[in-house]
């Protein structure tokens, strides 16, 4: 059995859609947390290794396992004939529109053109269903972003693009293709949902940290440096190097904390301004 590892938050459409038309037994999709991006992990045999794989690409050996889904790209047939070679540019060209949809917005022009293309077919190539429309049909869905109301096309383009919204429909009709893609669909949105929830949750966590830390004492530098600033202008007319302070004998031979305070303060705008201390 060919194992195919993801990322349930890209899942690979395209390929779960081609393992939903095989035979049971013959393939294996399983999401995966720990894979992060797009590309899929394939092993095709117990023993071997995995190999790496983008969504088309691992389609296209899907396709391989049954003459059930040889169909659906005529290449990967034993012996594919002119006509099968021929299908299958077609089918390749279309895998390129679909691929250039995965990194930019769908526009009118590009839905105007698919229109025309449809205008007298029933499948973007040949006469039976291929890669091409499933992965033009994924991709339209995942840009339509309709799955609140189960996937279903766009009214906008029933009214103006009316083959693309035809042949959409009847894609979207096959109940083993739709289904298969409204499941991971609606998985990678939970999970895109509760990772925005952690990130969300973990900047909280970093602002209570920072308040906490804000509000905490300040250190002996700052402390310092606000006494400092608290006695800037405090001795008018005070000249480096001129200043000069005493301080006197306490009478009664004790030092108390007044007189403490006291000696500190002449000692600090002493060293200040760079004069002298006379402390008896």
């Amino acid at each position: 059995m060919l194992r195919v590892r993801y990322s349930p938050q890209h899942p690979p459409l395209v390929t779960l859609c081609v393992s939903a038309l095989l035979e049971r037994g013959l393939a294996a999709c399983v999401p995966d947390n720990s894979l992060q991006d797009s590309l899929l992990s394939v092993q095709k045999t117990e023993s071997g290794s995995e190999e790496v794989f983008t969504d088309i690409a691992a389609a296209k050996l899907l396709c391989t396992l049954s003459s059930k889904t040889r169909l659906l790209y005529p290449a990967a047939a034993p012996a594919p004939s002119f006509a099968d070679a021929s299908e299958t540019a077609c089918i390749d060209t279309m895998l390129s529109l679909a691929t250039s949809l995965q990194v930019s917005s769908l526009s009118p022009k590009q839905l105007g053109s698919l229109s025309s293309h449809l205008q007298l077919r029933t499948f973007l190539c040949g006469f039976h269903l291929s890669l091409a429309d499933l992965a033009v049909y994924t991709q339209l869905r995942r840009h339509a972003n309709n799955e609140q109301q189960g996937g279903a096309p766009p009214q906008g383009w029933k009214d103006k693009f009316v083959h693309v919204s035809r042949w959409y429909a009847f894609i979207h009709g096959q109940p083993q293709i739709s289904n298969v893609v409204a499941v991971a669909l609606r998985k990678a949105g939970a999970n895109a949902k509760g990772a925005e929830a952690s990130k969300n949750e973990g900047k909280k966590r970093e602002g209570r940290a920072n308040s906490s830390g804000a509000s905490s004492p300040p250190s002996a530098d700052k402390r310092a440096a606000a006494a400092q600033a608290s006695y800037e202008g405090k001795l008018e007319g005070a000249v480096q190097g001129k200043v000069v302070t005493r301080f006197p004998p306490e009478p009664s031979g004790y030092l108390h904390i007044g007189h403490a305070k006291a000696a500190l303060l002449n000692s600090y705008f002493a060293q200040k301004y760079n004069g002298k201390m006379l402390f008896r």
